[in-house]
């Protein structure tokens, strides 16, 4: 399999041996300090593209084509518990189909004897509509 984020860190590796060598050499052109210089650059946009691609190509419904509905912009997960934020573009909900969408989203813990079951469970979801669109946070914890 294709790895964009790992091929692009790679070639910026090798783009900083070849710079290091030539520098160590001594006595270096400017043009080829000038041409080596470009590409390191090159390679650094290169390594975010795929940084952002990877990390924008996630959705909250992959859907069957591949083109999602729910774009997550964003998640941060700390220990046991974190949130999502989800982007819908162009849409403007009415609360009914906020709570739709807060309860096809709402995960509950299974209650069990013990203490800790390490299930995860939603603790709150909040959907907001903004000029461009519909804003959703899913929070989540474990249940330890």
């Amino acid at each position: 399999m294709n790895d964009p984020i790992r091929d692009s860190l790679i070639r910026l590796m090798m783009n900083y041996e070849i710079k290091k060598t030539i520098l160590d050499r001594g006595d270096v052109p400017e043009e080829k300090l000038e041409l080596i210089n470009k590409r390191i650059i090159e390679v650094k946009r290169e390594c975010r593209r795929a940084l952002k691609g990877h990390w924008w190509d996630h959705y909250l419904y992959p859907g069957e084509d591949f083109k999602g509905y729910g774009e997550i912009v964003f998640q941060h997960w700390d220990y046991d518990s974190g949130y999502r934020k989800i982007f819908f573009k162009d849409e403007h909900w009415t609360p009914e189909e906020m709570k739709e969408f807060i309860d096809d989203n709402w995960h509950n813990a299974t209650p069990s004897q013990y203490d800790c079951t390490g299930q995860l469970f939603t603790w709150a979801i909040d959907c907001f509509n903004v000029p461009s669109g519909v804003i959703a946070y899913i929070r989540e914890a474990l249940d330890v």
